[in-house]
């Protein structure tokens, strides 16, 4: 990322009910399963802090995680492509958080 990483809070080794009482942000949880367009839904309004979680491309994330999160969001794909990698969602979905902080 350029350095990027530098300029982030990236927390290891803690409980995601933990992190979300540390930072008092909302908890969005990528989802190829299900939940509401990534694009169409409303999150982030206002400058809004968020706490991205994403799963393992096998098995996304746990239940447990589901049950925490604030908001479960899917990225719409072209029913003629099965999924995104792990990494392709997560740049898709941290470029549409950085566009709506910027429109």
């Amino acid at each position: 990322g350029m350095g990027a990483h530098f300029r982030m809070r990236i927390f290891t080794s803690l409980f995601l009910e933990d992190i979300k009482e540390q930072t008092k942000n909302v908890c969005l949880v990528a989802d190829a399963r299900g939940g509401q367009s990534l694009f169409n839904s409303l999150w982030g309004e206002n400058g809004q802090r968020t706490i991205w979680v994403f799963g393992n491309e096998g098995q996304g994330v746990s239940e447990d995680t589901l049950k925490l999160s604030d908001k479960r969001l899917i990225i719409p794909l072209n029913p003629a492509v099965e999924s995104l990698n792990v990494a392709m969602a997560a740049t898709v979905c941290l470029f549409e958080q950085r566009r709506r902080r910027e429109a």
